[in-house]
Formats: C-alpha cells, sequence, structure tokens
C-alpha cells in the first residue's frame, strides 16, 4: 500500500490534473460505448426489417406455410 502511494506525485495540483485527464479518459470511454451500443441497436433493426422483407417475399413466392406465419406477416404490415 506504502508503495502504492510513492509511486505517484506528491502534488496537490499534479494529482488533482491526473485526476482530470483519468476522468476525461472515462468519459471518452462511456461515449465511445454510447457510439457502439447505437449502432449495435441500428444493426439489429437493420437485420430484423431484413429478415421480415424475406418472409414476405418468400411468403408471395412459396404460398402460406402456416398459420402462426401468415398471422406475423400480417402484423408487421
Amino acid at each position: 500500500m506504502k508503495a502504492d502511494c510513492d509511486a505517484g506525485p506528491d502534488d496537490v495540483v499534479a494529482l488533482k490534473q491526473a485526476l482530470g485527464a483519468e476522468r476525461a479518459k472515462g468519459l471518452e470511454v462511456a461515449a465511445e460505448l454510447a457510439a457502439a451500443r447505437a449502432k449495435a441497436s441500428e444493426d439489429e433493426a437493420l437485420i430484423a426489417s431484413q429478415k421480415l422483407q424475406i418472409a414476405k417475399l418468400r411468403h408471395q413466392i412459396y404460398g402460406q406455410r402456416s398459420e402462426r406465419s401468415s398471422r406475423l406477416l400480417n402484423n408487421w404490415r
């Protein structure tokens, strides 16, 4: 424990600057994480939309496969 305290600067101003820099890094990482989550959510929505479009096209080509599939497709129209 004592060795950890001795490893850093003793100056209060330097410690505050170091703390501020670490907080800024934390905010930057949080912003990157939020952007990545938003992109993932957008990608999931696009995939769901494309799967629905594929299901509708299959329904048009091959006809009704089951009552459940028909109900699912009709609810999305």
